[in-house]
């Protein structure tokens, strides 16, 4: 994933939120693991954008609960668990 390419592919909010994103995602330690499904998602054919969102939630979300996983909160700043959308 290059920054670069990500600027010249995205509108100004996508790039926003994609920084945003990508911030909270090094905050956990989990940007290899970040990387690789947006990498492996966009060879499957689907939009840079698309990839970044689904890899943020696959990796950050509890999908039975909707907030962050009870075992990342601590490491993201000012989260209490809760996820804005």
């Amino acid at each position: 994933m290059d920054i670069l390419t990500l600027a010249k592919s995205l509108s100004k909010q996508e790039f926003k939120e994609a920084l945003d994103y990508i911030k909270t995602i090094n905050d956990t330690g989990l940007m290899v693991e970040f990387v690789d499904q947006v990498r492996d998602m966009e060879l499957e054919g689907r939009d840079t954008m698309s990839c970044i969102y689904s890899a943020y939630y696959d990796l950050l979300i509890d999908s039975d609960t909707g907030k962050y996983k009870k075992e990342l909160e601590r490491l993201i700043p000012n989260s209490r668990g809760i996820v804005t959308y």
